[in-house]
Parts: C-alpha cells; sequence; structure tokens
C-alpha cells in the first residue's frame, strides 16, 4: 500500500497493483500535484529600474548633399516639356465650386514654352490664351441680382529660377 500526502492535508491510500496495471491513473496524479502545486504560490518580480546611459544621440545628424551630374541640352528639356504639356492646361467650368467663387476660367498653351539660360538661371516663357468669365450673385431679403462678364485674352508668363 501506498501513502500520499496533499498539500490540503488529505491522505490518499492505494494498492501497488492499480499503477502497475495502468499508468493513467500516476499521470492524473501527478497532473494534479503539479497543478497544485504551480497555484500556491505568486511570484512578482521587481520591477527594474529605468536608466539610461546616453541622454543625446552619438552621432550628430548632418545634413549632407549628393551631386548628380545631367546634362541635357535647352533644346532637347524644351521639345520634351514641350510635347508634354499641349491644348488645354487647366479648367474650372462650375460656378459653384471652391467656395463659390462665381468664376469659370480655361486655360490653354497657345505656342511652344520657350527655355533660355543666363549664367546659373533658367528663364522659362509659357505663352497662355485665357478664357474668364466672373461675376456676382447676391440673393438676400426677397432681392436676387447677379450679373457675369465674360473675358478673352492672351499673355506670356515669364518664371526666371
Amino acid at each position: 500500500m501506498l501513502q500520499c500526502a496533499f498539500p490540503s492535508g488529505l491522505l490518499y491510500r492505494t494498492q501497488m497493483k492499480l499503477f502497475r496495471s495502468s499508468p493513467i491513473p500516476v499521470y492524473l496524479l501527478m497532473g494534479i500535484l503539479s497543478f497544485l502545486a504551480a497555484c500556491k504560490s505568486k511570484f512578482a518580480p521587481k520591477q527594474p529600474e529605468e536608466k539610461y546611459l546616453q541622454t543625446e544621440p552619438a552621432i550628430q545628424r548632418q545634413v549632407s548633399a549628393l551631386n548628380i551630374p545631367v546634362e541635357i541640352t535647352v533644346d532637347e528639356l524644351e521639345k520634351a516639356l514641350n510635347t508634354q504639356v499641349q491644348g488645354m492646361i487647366y479648367e474650372d467650368n462650375k460656378l459653384d465650386n471652391n467656395g463659390n467663387d462665381n468664376l469659370l476660367l480655361k486655360v490653354w498653351k497657345r505656342e511652344n514654352i520657350t527655355i533660355g539660360t543666363s549664367g546659373d538661371l533658367f528663364s522659362i516663357i509659357v505663352p497662355l490664351r485665357i478664357w474668364a468669365k466672373v461675376g456676382y450673385t447676391f440673393d438676400k431679403f426677397g432681392i436676387k441680382l447677379s450679373e457675369f462678364r465674360e473675358t478673352d485674352f492672351e499673355m506670356n508668363v515669364r518664371f526666371v529660377s
């Protein structure tokens, strides 16, 4: 006969024949004992103190520049720009968009864009044809007033960069 003492104070007696015939009760008994022993103690480790060696990064960040030489002629740049930008450039065809601005606008590229250089500066001339319709509307106190005017003009916009 075998006597086992549990943590709760109970005494368990069994005959050795039972353990020899089937290993399941032994495993069951070991599992219950392990569970009870594990649930008995609670361990709460102390949280480590927060501590840093460096207050500033070891490497100071610096702005760097990378120069990549590109050679392209002004004529090639002008040709590529003129093939990509053709016809209508901008269109606003609603009076009530953009915060109810009461403005209709269409902008076209009139001729080829020209690019010139002077030292380190680029001079870009964009010939434009602009159509605009602008006006106002007043609808308060039962009075409704509105007036719109159209204009069409051409201009050359010059950028220096």
